[in-house]
């Protein structure tokens, strides 16, 4: 069993990066490009002082302030170096990852909290090897409220507070008023989405964040292409997406012509026409033909309240 206290604490950060791959279990091949770009950044010395201090500024600075220079930064310091910008980028977070371990500790988090919500991070690495054809990220800004402790992942699904969004939402005794907080969710791309999976994420989350909530009531929320209301005239009752759904109550929708979310279904081909598109799982054959009837893709505004037993909404 991995000490990662210990392994934290070392001076040694390649060795950080490589056991922290394998506990994620990123692709040998991935390993190997990342490991290869890590030497080489370590065999310049200006360039390894210079990605050591944009990676202690990743981790301490204000993100949404400084995030596009850093990230213009590192991709000056790592091109030289024949990194491309996705691993250069993937590199920076991997190397990040140690610091936060000991972020993590002190908050008296654990260390599985700790490597769920970094299974992220392969996550990414896989879409980014699938849209781009490299191991990396091409979403270094989705990254920073994982390091700044503000999102985690609990079971299936990540976790948030957030402001409430929308106009005040009512069921029965419960309301909840733009700017209230709320949990909000998001679907990493690692599997189904099982309804034993679901419940227990949700679970999961209610007794995590419990503690801090003023009431026994909490509004979960979530905005995504999974909640798009018309699903249900193309996709099967049986589909694990309007199971997704049925979880939910929509209190908005919108359309999205460019279909920005289409490579999440159809990874790098998911701007062809919809007659050229892939085929190979149902949920791109489904896709492909609503697509080819002239219609468009589109995502919704969920939401439910729960009691950590019940579920409220309006369905």
């Amino acid at each position: 069993m991995t000490d990662w206290k210990s392994l934290a604490r070392q001076p040694d950060t390649g060795l950080y990066i490589r056991t922290l791959m394998e506990a994620l279990e990123f692709p040998q091949p991935a390993q190997e490009a990342l490991q290869r770009d890590w030497q080489s950044l370590q065999a310049n010395p200006a360039a390894r002082e210079a990605f050591d201090r944009l990676t202690r500024r990743w981790f301490l600075a204000d993100y949404h302030d400084v995030q596009t220079d850093i990230q213009a930064q590192l991709h000056q310091i790592t091109a030289p170096q024949a990194v491309t910008a996705w691993r250069a980028d993937m590199l920076l977070l991997l190397a990040a990852a140690k610091p936060l371990y000991l972020r993590y500790l002190g908050q008296g988090y654990s260390s599985e909290l700790y490597l769920a919500s970094l299974s992220d991070l392969r996550y990414k690495l896989l879409e980014c090897r699938q849209v781009k054809g490299d191991w990396g990220t091409f979403v270094l800004f989705w990254f920073p409220e994982f390091y700044c402790l503000e999102r985690f992942a609990l079971g299936r699904f990540q976790y948030e507070v957030k402001e409430f969004p929308e106009p005040a939402y009512t069921y029965k005794n419960w309301t909840i008023r733009q700017g209230d907080p709320v949990l909000n969710l998001h679907i990493p791309s690692s599997g189904p989405l099982l309804k034993e999976d679901r419940l227990r994420s949700y679970q999961l989350a209610y007794d995590f964040y419990r503690p801090r909530w003023q009431t026994e009531v909490m509004a979960f929320t979530c905005h995504s292409w999974l909640l798009f209301p018309e699903h249900r005239l193309f996709l099967p009752p049986s589909s694990n997406i309007r199971g997704f759904m049925s979880d939910y109550e929509m209190i908005r929708q919108e359309a999205d012509p460019d279909f920005s979310d289409g490579w999440r279904i159809f990874g790098a081909d998911y701007q062809l026409d919809p007659s050229l598109l892939p085929r190979q799982t149902g949920l791109q054959r489904a896709y492909a033909d609503w697509l080819s009837l002239g219609h468009q893709a589109g995502a919704a505004q969920g939401i439910f309240l729960y009691d950590g037993h019940e579920f409220y909404h309006h369905v």
